[in-house]
């Protein structure tokens, strides 16, 4: 509740208006007077809805009571002397409020009496000055009728007719004033137009040449031209179109206007050129073979008929994307192409390794199988009837261990440490054993 209100209770509101607590709960919830309800759910009733009741009269008993409705004791008096205090009070309110209301309604009745004589003299003012307006709008209208009357005698009874036509036309729309430049120049416009119809067709005819001059390209080069004669359809009908008395410069404007389109289609077709060039060349700088770019230029021309309608924005973004793609594609092409080639890099390296350890294979078992063998022979343990006979040994040990051995440094092997020349060693003596057979103790002792 607002702290600035004041409330009374259901039993001084009923103290007050002479009824029950009940009646004041009824009246509050039938909406005969306002009310409010505390946060703990007690009903409060405004005084100014007190005094309301009170000053209406409408909610009260009718009859008086049979007897005094206040309670004996000094809380009685008191209360019955604050409710004749409040009445007097209301009273007085109510004959200031009416009296404020009554001078209020005067006020406002000579103010609006007022207002109604000065938007009547207002009116009547402005009809004045619009008739008055209207009368030298149609006099200087009726001047600059009869000027062109007398400038248009001398031309023929068609002509004349056309050119008054064209005049009046004009005419409608503007404000004239006695000198009027522009209705001057109008005049001359008209008597020119209608005097020398042939004049405007050879300056339209100039006209689109020139528009066609400034686009060199358009107008000379041999692929453009079936945008040319576009073009000079176009204009030609846009021109047409026009009054004879139009300016140059609006003419000029709409054959520029008509031009416009073809102008888009030529540029967009030169987007197209450029942005496929772009492609290419982005592709070339990428790697890309006569076949990819092929397919490329191929890709852009379907994709450029796609978009016949598309701006420019529209356009650039499918070159980025149709780039894109084959940008990956001929990625992917010179990946394969790496990866084959360090493929066969690496078998390359491979045999090569392969190559050179079966070389230094050779070497280990050249310098180890001769130390052997001789060291054998020296012990008693091999014969051999002939150097031939040792230098095949010789042969047949180192070709059967080749493989062996060049396996062994594959493996990682080092070949000047001292166990890969024993391991080589045993292999030695292993194989000679496979290839020599030794000699008997008989042998020996002869």
């Amino acid at each position: 509740m607002p702290k600035s209100q004041h409330f009374y209770t259901t039993s001084q509101a009923g103290r007050l208006l002479g009824v029950t607590d009940d009646t004041i709960r009824r009246w509050a919830a039938e909406g005969r007077i306002e009310a409010e309800t505390t946060p703990g759910g007690q009903m409060r009733i405004p005084v100014d809805e007190i005094r309301r009741v009170r000053a209406e009269g409408s909610l009260l008993p009718r009859s008086a009571p049979t007897g005094p409705r206040i309670r004996p004791g000094s809380e009685a008096a008191r209360l019955a002397e604050q409710l004749e205090t409040e009445r007097l009070r209301l009273k007085l309110e109510r004959m200031q409020r009416q009296r404020e209301e009554a001078e209020t309604r005067a006020r406002l009745e000579e103010r609006r009496r007022r207002q109604e004589a000065e938007e009547a003299e207002r009116r009547r003012r402005e009809a004045e000055e619009a008739e008055r307006r209207l009368r030298i709008d149609q006099e200087r209208r009726d001047l600059w009728r009869r000027r062109a009357a007398r400038r248009f005698e001398p031309l023929p009874a068609e002509a004349r007719l056309a050119a008054l036509e064209v005049f009046e036309t004009r005419l409608r729309g503007l404000d004239p004033l006695p000198e009027d430049g522009y209705l001057s120049r109008l005049l001359d416009a008209v008597e020119e137009a209608a005097r020398l119809p042939g004049r405007v067709e050879a300056e339209n005819q100039r006209l689109m040449q020139q528009l066609l001059e400034e686009r060199r390209e358009l107008a000379r080069e041999p692929q453009h031209a079936d945008l040319r004669d576009q073009a000079l359809v176009r204009m030609h009908e846009a021109l047409r179109r026009m009054d004879l008395e139009a300016p140059l410069a609006v003419r000029e404007a709409a054959a520029r206007q008509a031009l416009e389109p073809v102008l888009q289609q030529d540029r967009r077709r030169r987007l197209l050129g450029q942005l496929g060039e772009e492609i290419e060349q982005e592709l070339r700088r990428a790697g890309a073979t006569a076949e990819e770019l092929a397919r490329a230029r191929a890709g852009w021309q379907q994709r450029g008929a796609q978009l016949a309608e598309a701006e420019e924005p529209a356009l650039r973004a499918a070159a980025g994307e149709l780039l894109q793609a084959m940008r990956a594609r001929v990625a992917e092409r010179r990946q394969a192409e790496l990866e084959a080639r360090q493929r066969e890099q690496e078998q390359l390296m491979e045999s090569i390794r392969q190559s050179d350890c079966r070389r230094l294979a050779r070497f280990l078992l050249s310098a180890t199988v001769p130390e052997v063998l001789r060291k054998l022979e020296r012990a008693g343990e091999l014969e051999f009837e002939s150097s031939a006979d040792y230098r095949d040994t010789c042969e047949a040990i180192q070709s059967r261990l080749a493989e062996q051995v060049s396996r062994m440094l594959l493996e990682g092997a080092d070949p000047v440490s001292p166990d890969t020349r024993s391991r080589i060693e045993r292999m030695v003596d292993a194989e000679i054993d496979e290839v020599a057979e030794p000699v008997d103790e008989e042998d020996a002792e002869d």
